[in-house]
């Protein structure tokens, strides 16, 4: 099997990780959106895949999670924070060549916080409980990026370039 096939396997494998770890979930107090822990596996789309298959991957298991979970209005927006988070992640670790990688987790996870704010504010126009989200998107970003970092250490694995 070449490359290309088994990056295509990877992607839907980890597609569907980041739709079940964002399924289990908790709704934010808001009543707008949930937590969940699916950021770990949107960024492990990044560290497992080249960047030209992580953010799709990312992107697609995460707006598909919304769309399930009854929160399809947020879906595309998701697509785009997700995929964006992943190809963040993904472009810092290859620039720093896998050195730095838990900062360039943690950066990339600022996107979800900053992208949903201006989702919920400018597009959705629902005020004050935009900001209300903003803890907990952060928290469940970062909360991500730290189980991803401590996923690619157990694994030994570094992101491909």
């Amino acid at each position: 099997m070449d490359n290309k096939t088994k990056n295509i396997a990877l992607s839907g494998v980890l597609a569907a990780a980041v739709l079940l770890l964002t399924m289990i979930s908790l709704p934010l107090p808001s009543g707008s959106g949930y937590i969940h822990l699916g950021d770990a596996a949107v960024l492990l789309c990044a560290v497992l895949l080249p960047v030209s298959f992580g953010w799709v991957a990312a992107g697609c298991g995460a707006a598909l999670a919304d769309i399930i979970l009854g929160f399809a209005m947020y879906a595309p927006a998701t697509f785009v924070i997700k995929a964006l988070m992943a190809l963040c992640a993904g472009l810092l670790i290859k620039f720093f060549k896998g050195k730095w990688s838990i900062a360039a987790l943690i950066i990339s996870a600022l996107i979800v916080p900053l992208g949903y704010l201006a989702y919920e504010a400018l597009i959705l126009d629902i005020g004050a409980s935009a900001f209300v989200n903003i803890p907990l998107n952060a928290l469940q970003s970062t909360v991500g990026a730290v189980l991803c970092y401590i996923v690619q250490l157990l694994m030994g694995r570094k992101q491909k370039i």
